[in-house]
This record gives structure tokens, C-alpha cells and sequence, in this order.
């Protein structure tokens, strides 16, 4: 059997999605093993926050249990302060790693812009600000893009942001102008 596909309007819109994908929602960029690290290490850190203050709350509000007459109450509330105790090393631990991929990530970060900033010609010194050549050492570490990339794209967002901003600038400017002579 064959089926003949029309539209009544050809002005209609169709729109066949990817099942299940949001809308307003993009793919994202692949990233580094870098950046992959410092967020594996932030959610260590975020879940290690988490079972301290989960552990410390159920000690506490057992505090008064150090004090009973029985001894497997104070048994079970020694237990609780205990697991808090490995509760917060762990949390240190997780916190220090966080902190170390951090400052890694940083550190590759300014390396990669010293380099763009060195190779960077005069014209593109005069043409671009120190804050693309940063954008684009971030797109560099961030998502693995070649330096010639990264420059593309930043140079992109520095033109589309400076539009952005004299469109601003010039709707304030008018609307300033059309106040003062009315």
C-alpha cells in the first residue's frame, strides 16, 4: 500500500523533533577530562556535604541519649557521633580535591591564555580585548576545541556582544533624544 503524504496549507510548520528532547534544551559541548574532573569532584564534595549534615543532625538531636541509663542508648549514640566523625573526614577529603581540580583547571586556563595572548598578532590585539583571548582559552581546556576554534567562536561572541550592547546604547541614546525635544 502506498501513501501519499500532502499538506492542506503550505505555509504550515512542521516540526519533527528528537523524542524525548525539550524544547530550549541544546545538546551540550563535549568537555575535557579536565572539566569532566572538577565536576565529578564537585558532586563528591556536594554529596559528602550532604551525609555529614544528614549524620551531625542525627547525632545531635540524639545528644541526650550520652546521658541515659542504658548502656545500648549510649552505645547506638557513640555509634552516631562516630559515623559523623568519618562522615567529616570524608567530607574534608572530597573538599580538598574539589579545591585541587579547581585551581588545576584554573592554572591550565591561564597557561593557554598566556599562549594566545603571546601568539596573538597586533591587529588582532587591537581588534580584540584580553577577555575574548580568555574566552577562548576556556573554550580551549573546557571543551577540546583547536585553538583556531576557540578563537573563531570567541571572536563570534565578542562581535555579537558588542552589537548587543551598542543596540543598547543607541535605543538609550534615542529614547534620551526623543525625551529632550519633546
Amino acid at each position: 500500500m502506498n501513501y501519499i503524504i500532502t499538506r492542506a496549507n503550505p505555509d504550515e510548520l512542521y516540526h519533527f523533533g528528537v523524542k524525548g528532547m525539550k524544547w530550549g534544551h541544546r545538546k551540550s559541548l563535549p568537555t575535557s577530562s579536565l572539566r569532566n574532573q572538577v565536576d565529578s569532584a564537585k558532586t563528591t564534595y556536594k554529596n559528602a556535604k550532604k551525609a555529614y549534615n544528614k549524620s551531625f543532625n542525627d547525632a545531635y538531636k540524639h545528644r541526650a541519649e550520652a546521658y541515659s541509663f542504658s548502656k545500648e542508648r549510649r552505645k547506638a549514640n557513640d555509634a552516631r557521633w562516630a559515623k559523623t566523625q568519618v562522615d567529616a573526614n570524608k567530607l574534608n577529603s572530597a573538599k580538598a580535591d574539589y579545591k585541587k581540580a579547581k585551581l588545576e583547571r584554573k592554572q591550565k586556563i591561564k597557561n593557554t591564555y598566556k599562549s594566545l595572548n603571546k601568539s596573538a598578532s597586533l591587529g588582532e590585539k587591537l581588534t580584540y580585548n584580553n577577555a575574548t583571548r580568555k574566552k577562548a582559552a576556556k573554550y580551549v581546556v573546557d571543551n577540546g576545541m583547536t585553538v583556531e576554534q576557540a578563537k573563531s567562536r570567541a571572536n563570534k561572541d565578542a562581535i555579537r556582544n558588542t552589537g548587543a550592547i551598542l543596540a543598547a546604547y543607541g535605543t538609550v541614546a534615542v529614547a534620551s533624544l526623543y525625551k529632550m525635544n519633546h
